[in-house]
């Protein structure tokens, strides 16, 4: 079972005692759609294309699914942006900087005619630091890691590879996080891409 636990380092935890009982409100909602997550994706997978209704749904389409409601693959391209599945099997949305030509805002997806897929290249990972937690009294130890991602672009009409945009580094982190998420029992955490970075692969690929 998997369950998503919002969690503190210890010295903010005695301070912030309601967060603690945030955690384990999280946690309880994540076991009860658990079973609801799976069926949906299984769904997805097997129609092999989907009506996007929020700029979430664009994440099928690193999977090959087809986007049936998004825009021609055309200049100019507008890009949302996915990582990696991580234990839910869910794929994280990566956040571009607004000031980018090809940027689609969160709250009308509608624009968007192409997918940037970010995946882990497994050879590249490094761990920069360990980073204690107290969830609820159990102690937690999440590993920040560093690594190197290899940009495909997808047709989000289609779900087919339109071109390979590069690759990025991850952003910099010199200090474990305030806060974070803990998924199951994954001790992890890849960093985003590199803002900046990004920004340029995905200006590249854009002007092509």
């Amino acid at each position: 079972m998997t369950t998503t636990l919002l969690a503190l380092p210890t010295r903010f935890l005695r301070t912030a005692g309601a967060f603690a009982a945030i955690g384990a409100v999280a946690a309880l909602t994540a076991c009860g759609s658990d079973g609801e997550s799976t069926t949906d994706s299984a769904s997805e997978t097997a129609a092999a294309e989907t009506t996007a209704n929020s700029f979430l749904d664009y994440a099928a389409v690193c999977d090959g699914t087809a986007i049936t409601n998004a825009k021609d693959f055309a200049k100019p391209y507008r890009f949302q942006l996915f990582g990696d599945p991580d234990a839910t099997g869910d794929r994280k949305n990566i956040v571009g900087l607004p000031t980018s030509s090809w940027y689609v805002s969160p709250t009308d997806p509608s624009p968007t005619n192409a997918v940037a897929c970010f995946s882990s290249v497994a050879s590249s990972e490094k761990k920069l630091m360990s980073c204690p937690f107290d969830v609820n009294g159990k102690k937690v130890t999440i590993d920040l890691i560093s690594t190197e991602f290899k940009v495909t672009i997808r047709n989000a009409r289609t779900g087919e590879v339109a071109g390979d945009a590069g690759t990025v580094k991850s952003k910099a982190a010199d200090s474990c996080p305030v806060i974070t998420t803990v998924v199951g029992g994954v001790t992890r955490e890849i960093l985003e891409p590199d803002p900046i970075e990004l920004t340029r692969v995905l200006d590249s690929f854009a002007a092509r």
